[in-house]
Parts: structure tokens; C-alpha cells; sequence
């Protein structure tokens, strides 16, 4: 007989208030206060994280985390990890959505053998990151991955994922 894992429900509670124009503030407890305005090209003030620069930033944080605690889990031998989001903001049938995230994640690994566990890892954590399973935005992920080597640095070709 199987046995089923059990999962449990989490909840998360924010809180936003206005402050003044097109500019609030996010807060949550324990945590620290958040300037938040609409973005300048929807006459925000700028200097202030905007939904839509928050919502790219909890995909490609989500990815990252789930990642390291997959390569921890794994034992992948990595020294540095970095990724750049860029999401598309557009119209679709008269209201605005995000059609498309692209995720570029850059790692490196301490050897030639580490580098497609480093993409499998890179793929289920795309794979199984809550925030992107949450939305219906289409998500790329474009991984580049290099053999750290001290003598020399060499990059190792990637596909998209």
C-alpha cells in the first residue's frame, strides 16, 4: 500500500496603504516597510517598486529558492548563482497581463560533471517553483551554465528549458 504524502495550506497576509498621489506603502509583519508606487509609464512616481516589477521579482525569487534547497537536497557542487527576469507587460483583449516572463539563470559549477545535474536542477526547479504554477503567464527559462575554474573561466553552452 502507498503511502500519500500529506501537504499542508499556508497563508500569507499583507497589507497596503495609501500615502499620497500614486504611492503607498506594503507591510507585512516582521518585516520591513515597503515603498510601492504605479510604475512612472502609468504616472507612478519612480524611485518605488511597482506591482509589476514585484510580480517579475516573486517569479525569479521563487525559481532561485526552490532551486537552492533542490541543489542542497541534491548535493550539486555550485559557487555562484544570479538570474535576470524580464517580463512583458501587455494588452490582451483590452486589459493589461503579463504574457510572457523569460528567466535567465546564470550559474556556476565546480566541474564539467556538475553541469547537467546543475540544468536538470535548473529544470525542476523552473518546473516546481508555486509562483509559476500559480499564474497563467507563459515562463522561459534560458539557463547559462559555466565551469568555474580557477586557472581559467569557460562557459558551457545551454538550451532553453
Amino acid at each position: 500500500m502507498e503511502t500519500k504524502k500529506a501537504f499542508k495550506a499556508f497563508k500569507y497576509r499583507t497589507e497596503v496603504r495609501w500615502t499620497s498621489g500614486r504611492r503607498g506603502e506594503a507591510s507585512a509583519a516582521g518585516l520591513p516597510n515597503l515603498g510601492i508606487s504605479s510604475p512612472a509609464e502609468f504616472k507612478g512616481e519612480p524611485g518605488s517598486w511597482t506591482p509589476e516589477a514585484l510580480f517579475v521579482s516573486s517569479l525569479n525569487a521563487c525559481t532561485m529558492l526552490t532551486f537552492l534547497a533542490y541543489a542542497e537536497h541534491r548535493g550539486l557542487a555550485f559557487s555562484s548563482y544570479e538570474c535576470a527576469a524580464e517580463g512583458t507587460l501587455a494588452s490582451v483583449e483590452g486589459k493589461y497581463r503579463f504574457t510572457e516572463i523569460t528567466l535567465v539563470p546564470k550559474v556556476a559549477v565546480n566541474s564539467e560533471a556538475e553541469v547537467e545535474r546543475a540544468r536538470q536542477i535548473l529544470s525542476d526547479a523552473h518546473r516546481d517553483c508555486f509562483i509559476s504554477n500559480s499564474v497563467s503567464t507563459v515562463v522561459k527559462l534560458q539557463p547559462e551554465i559555466r565551469v568555474e575554474d580557477p586557472e581559467r573561466s569557460r562557459s558551457v553552452a545551454s538550451d532553453g528549458v
